[in-house]
């Protein structure tokens, strides 16, 4: 959105999924100061992606303790949201949210079969969801990483302490028109169609 925008106020709310709930979040704080501390979704204007918020905000007085302004911060919580659903197994809630997001998901079985991925990673990588229900992991990094990609997924299945220490581990992709480029992984456990699975956040 651009800040110099004279509808700024209408276009933010525009965005916003449920402004019930933000309405009596922020009214509940000025009214009777209780903390304001929420999760809300929105539909981003440039583009039209979901994302999730938290937002946290506080009341600032003056001498005499009057309220004079709402002091806040918003912050794009989607990831941990889908962290969040990928452990809860909520397998609705967590396509809602994958599929509507630019960010690539990757759901394998532990022998590397690709079991499930979203919208975005087909647009980005230029396979149909035939394709990639077809091939394994291992088809989409260069071969010259091929050794390296099985130790690693070998320490993601044997739940290596450092790799779970880790907050992301950097690779590169290779797209079925043999463009080769950086990601960054993020990785979870839960369960697929009631099978074992491993999660990855691109």
């Amino acid at each position: 959105i651009d800040s110099a925008d004279e509808d700024i106020n209408d276009l933010i709310r525009s965005c916003i999924l449920n402004n019930d709930l933000f309405d009596t979040a922020l009214r509940n704080l000025i009214e009777h100061n209780m903390s304001l501390d929420v999760d809300f979704e929105i539909i981003r204007y440039n583009d039209g992606e979901k994302r999730v918020f938290n937002s946290k905000a506080e009341l600032v007085t003056d001498n005499d303790c009057s309220v004079t302004l709402v002091r806040g911060i918003l912050v794009d919580v989607t990831v941990h949201k889908m962290e969040q659903l990928m452990i809860s197994k909520s397998e609705a809630n967590f396509r809602s949210l994958t599929e509507s997001i630019n960010d690539m998901v990757i759901i394998s079985d532990y022998n590397g079969n690709i079991m499930y991925v979203n919208p975005a990673f087909c647009q980005k990588m230029n396979y149909s969801l035939e394709e990639v229900q077809k091939s394994t992991i291992f088809n989409l990094h260069p071969k010259e990483q091929i050794l390296e990609i099985k130790k690693y997924f070998q320490q993601i299945i044997n739940r290596d302490v450092f790799i779970l220490n880790k907050s992301a581990v950097s690779y590169h992709f290779i797209d079925k028109n043999s463009k080769n480029f950086p990601v960054r992984i993020r990785i979870n456990y839960g369960t697929w169609n009631i099978v074992d699975a491993i999660f990855g956040l691109i």
